[in-house]
């Protein structure tokens, strides 16, 4: 039974799209519009009043334009997907990145985004970096909060262009197609011939790619290193223990976790049944990952006289999303001594205070879990935002609120479709449970420490991938 009902509603999917924008629209005219103004209205940010009164103020308007739009793709998605069988693989691809482009230098000049939070902090770390050799915090002591690898880059372009914001941001292009490339490069060897010509067209056109590159974020750097390691790992390159261990070194100075990659390969391998030279192989990839990164173990073990790895906001992030008035999202109700020179006894005390908050009352994990789950996913929209929320120039409110619909509503029905075709699928080939293992290693940091949606930012075309599947059937 169960199994008919997702058919049916993988056969319906463009239907219940259309309908559920109806649905909708008409619920939030009627019943959501004033209320969610009102919150918009209260929230304690005035970069997020009006950023979200923009979103929700012109939100109808965006409906009907996205509705009307998607009536008529879906209308004639039988011809458009005929018209692509004619086009040739390259020509495709090779357009798409053009337009990504241009889109993207578009969105660099006339988009005057202004840094803040996250973005601010990096370029902050970077400027004091470049004055006093030192990676120091607002306070004057050395810190590994942050992870170093994006202010240690932004600092060299300044050494070498003079403005770290302006390179920081063409530098986001070029990562950002490169990341593109190889993602086509992976995923086109899973896909058939109509089935990867609706991913990279879905994908590639999905609005919150556009928006990378004004965000000063180390989401940009990690997915670009991070699949140019999956594309050499899959072309099984007799160079992969010594480039895939220099990569995967690489990744940890930006996202402390990146050593849960190397858990996945050994496990797919495992799973593959491969020879025992090919476990050297991860062997011989994990000492050359810890070499490139030992020089920061040993300058945090001399800072802070205990081990840290990479980064010392760990205690932080798990306190975060697990003491007792948390609900698993970014929230800051919780007690961090900032004034603490020692980030790592500091980290300590909050990893403790963390897991007495679980064992305190571990009935909340069966509620607090999900909820993790749904922050992770709740939206699709990071690049966007963090371009659009703080700007130097003004902008038209009306494209606001419909690029936010549209990623949003995209991102929504790749991750319903995605779901519903990994309930069809009979047997999953190994590629498939790669893709499979290297999102739970994402969610799994999720569920320990905090729902966040820019975690899952680097492995969300593996969605895209899935929503792809057997587009031949059923279309």
């Amino acid at each position: 039974m169960t199994k008919e009902i997702i058919k049916l509603l993988y056969k319906n999917r463009y239907k219940i799209l259309i309908t559920s924008q109806v649905i909708f629209l008409v619920i939030y005219i009627f019943v959501l519009q004033d209320y969610i103004l009102k919150l918009a209205e209260n929230l304690n940010d005035e970069m997020d009043v009006y950023y979200y009164k923009s979103i929700f103020n012109y939100l109808p308007a965006s409906i009907l334009i996205s509705f009307a739009a998607l009536f008529v793709l879906i209308s004639l998605r039988h011809k458009i997907l005929n018209l692509f069988q004619k086009l040739d693989e390259r020509w495709l691809i090779t357009c798409l990145m053009v337009f990504l482009f241009l889109v993207q230098v578009f969105i660099l000049i006339f988009i005057k985004t202004q840094p803040y939070s996250d973005s601010k902090k990096y370029l902050e770390l970077a400027d004091r970096l470049f004055t006093t050799g030192s990676y120091i915090n607002e306070y004057g002591n050395k810190t590994a909060f942050y992870p170093v690898g994006l202010p240690a880059l932004l600092c060299f372009l300044k050494i070498i262009f003079g403005d770290m914001l302006m390179a920081g941001r063409i530098f986001n292009i070029i990562f950002s197609l490169a990341t593109m490339f190889f993602i086509y490069k992976v995923f086109r060897q899973f896909l058939k011939k109509n089935e990867l010509y609706l991913f990279l067209t879905v994908f590639f056109l999905f609005p919150n790619n556009f928006f990378a590159v004004n965000p000063i974020l180390t989401e940009q750097v990690f997915s670009f290193l991070l699949w140019a390691f999956i594309y050499l790992f899959f072309r099984k390159e007799k160079f992969l223990p010594f480039v895939g261990g220099i990569i995967l070194g690489l990744m940890l100075y930006f996202r402390s976790y990146s050593f849960l990659i190397l858990l996945v390969i050994f496990f797919y391998s495992f799973k593959m049944g491969l020879s025992k030279k090919y476990f050297r192989n991860i062997l011989v990839m994990t000492v050359v990952m810890v070499m490139v990164a030992m020089p920061w173990f040993v300058r945090n073990y001399l800072t802070f006289n205990s081990i840290v790895p990479m980064t010392t906001n760990g205690g932080f992030n798990f306190l975060m999303g697990n003491h007792k008035a948390s609900y698993g999202n970014i929230n800051f109700d919780f007690h961090y001594n900032i004034d603490n020179s020692n980030e790592a006894e500091e980290s300590y005390r909050t990893y403790v205070a963390g897991l007495k908050e679980i064992f305190t009352n571990p009935i909340r994990l069966i509620y607090l879990l999900p909820l993790k789950l749904i922050h992770t996913y709740k939206r699709g929209d990071v690049y966007l935002t963090w371009s659009l929320k703080k700007t130097e120039n003004s902008l038209n409110p009306l494209l606001i609120s419909f690029f936010f619909y549209l990623t949003n509503l995209t991102f929504y029905f790749v991750l319903f479709v995605g779901i519903l075709k990994l309930f069809l699928i009979k047997n999953f080939s190994m590629p498939q449970k790669f893709f499979l293992y290297l999102i739970m290693s994402f969610l799994i940091i999720c569920l320990i420490y905090v729902g966040n949606e820019r975690y899952i930012l680097p492995v969300l075309s593996i969605h895209f991938y899935f929503f792809s599947l057997n587009v031949n059937e059923n279309t």
